[in-house]
């Protein structure tokens, strides 16, 4: 679910979407990687960048709710949206992209953590997985990356 209703990455085919798994209570891993996503985007011209979006996938859906991930995704940039929903769904989905999360245990009534994979993955315009990038991935490597993928990707032709 996102905050504009039901999603799916159906919904972006023809784009290259960009998805990363974290939360937003995350002290460091997460911000810094949005805001390296954010930073690619910002390098993209207007029309690269209608066919990009980068999805944030909570694995902390008890306290990212949609309210939560409508504010904090696209405070890193308007082209990144904030998903979530059940424990159920979003463990199908990290585990179709590999990726790993657990909560960790609360000591002394301090709020928790989610220790999580760190990876971004680059999603083709016609759906399938095309790259993992890693955690110290530049915004410059992203935006090559993000224009390899948009370069081999079929022109769009407006047909469903």
């Amino acid at each position: 679910d996102s905050p504009d209703g039901k999603l799916s990455l159906r919904d972006y085919r023809g784009k290259v979407v960009l998805i990363y798994f974290g939360y937003t209570f995350c002290p460091d891993v997460c911000p810094t990687s949005l805001a390296t996503m954010a930073g690619a985007f910002s390098m993209l011209s207007p029309d690269e960048l209608a066919r990009v979006r980068g999805l944030l996938v909570s694995v902390d859906p008890e306290r990212d709710t949609l309210e939560v991930l409508k504010v904090y995704a696209p405070f890193f940039h308007p082209a990144i949206v904030g998903v979530t929903g059940t424990p159920a769904e979003i463990a199908e989905v990290a585990r179709r992209y590999g990726v790993s999360y657990a909560k960790q245990k609360v000591e002394d009534g301090r709020s928790y953590a989610v220790d999580h994979s760190a990876f971004t993955y680059l999603v083709a315009p016609d759906g399938t997985l095309k790259e993992i990038l890693p955690h110290d991935a530049s915004a410059k490597e992203i935006t090559e990356r993000i224009r390899q993928a948009i370069d081999t990707a079929p022109t769009p032709t407006g047909k469903p």
